[in-house]
């Protein structure tokens, strides 16, 4: 199966903001767009791994986060990382490059 992004590097708007509420839930800012997101577990642990590393990484390495952060097999992990990469490419957080 291919990865969410196709071989391109996702990478997350510096103007986004990222914050944790406590271990199981976080906000995100989009500052420009003047809207919030709720967001889960899953993906604040992906986009605070997405933040560590300059903002910026491939849905390879998305989907080995994943694998290696949760028990789920690689084809759930593949299209729960194609919605969530979807989803913050609508709402204009990320772009590809």
């Amino acid at each position: 199966m291919a990865t969410p992004t196709n071989g391109r590097q996702i990478q997350l708007r510096d103007d986004v903001i990222i914050t944790s509420l406590d271990d199981r839930e976080g906000i995100v800012l989009d500052v420009v767009g003047k809207s919030y997101y709720t967001i889960n577990q899953t993906a604040l642990f992906l986009l605070n791994l997405l933040q560590e590393n300059d903002n910026h990484v491939d849905g390879s390495t998305l989907k080995k986060w994943l694998l290696e952060g949760y028990d789920v097999s690689e084809d759930e992990a593949e299209r729960d990382l194609a919605d969530f990469v979807k989803r913050l490419h609508d709402r204009g957080l990320v772009y590809f490059s």
